[in-house]
């Protein structure tokens, strides 16, 4: 199988990799496309790149936009926009921006600043989440009234959601914000409902 390996890969202005890549860091000011595999302890794109194959990464950090096949991390912080096809697994995923994720978002703790259009299947934490719009991206689109962040499923510990649109939630302790449009709750020890969210169905499980 072809392979590139290299301490630190960095691309200013416009790198194309048709291999695999396996290096310590891999920085991405420009524009980055990899046809391969990518696998690095340290991931940062400022710019824009895709990765059409898997990512894995200890840290990995996204300022720019970035479109990536999966990404398995420890550490995941985005702030731009961040477009996967299947599935994410991290330790912790604390993102600001628009987010996509295809298939399941899987982590312990889950941290999100949505903007509008902004979509997760399924995210499973097996401790904390929150998923909160930006205000400030909704400030901007007031013309176009309220987007809500979509959801299949979310399913944790602790989670404390706003403005989302999600068929169902599952956890111990769930605090539903302002905005929000959910199918089914189903808690074992608490929950709370903002009398401007519309919650369909729930169910206390033992």
């Amino acid at each position: 199988m072809n392979h590139s390996n290299s301490d630190v890969i960095r691309i200013n202005g416009i790198g194309t990799y048709i291999e695999d890549v396996y290096s310590k860091a891999i920085r991405v000011v420009g524009h980055g496309q990899f046809k391969g595999m990518i696998q690095t302890c340290s991931f940062k794109n400022n710019g824009s790149c895709s990765v059409k194959s898997d990512c894995i990464a200890k840290d990995f950090s996204n300022i720019g936009h970035g479109h990536f096949h999966s990404i398995t991390a420890e550490h995941i912080y985005s702030a731009g926009s961040i477009h996967v096809d299947t599935s994410v697994s991290v330790e912790t995923f604390h993102a600001n921006g628009l987010i996509h994720i295809e298939d399941t978002l899987s982590a312990k703790e889950v941290r999100i600043k949505f903007h509008y259009k902004s979509f997760f299947r399924h995210i499973i934490a097996k401790k904390n989440i929150e998923i909160c719009s930006d205000r400030l991206s909704f400030a901007n689109l007031i013309r176009l009234g309220r987007r809500n962040g979509k959801c299949t499923s979310l399913k944790g510990r602790h989670i404390v959601i706003e403005h989302l649109d999600a068929d169902l939630v599952i956890g111990e302790d769930i605090i539903i914000g302002p905005g929000c449009k959910i199918r089914e709750v189903q808690y074992s020890k608490s929950l709370s409902v903002n009398p401007r969210s519309l919650v369909q169905h729930t169910v206390q499980i033992k």
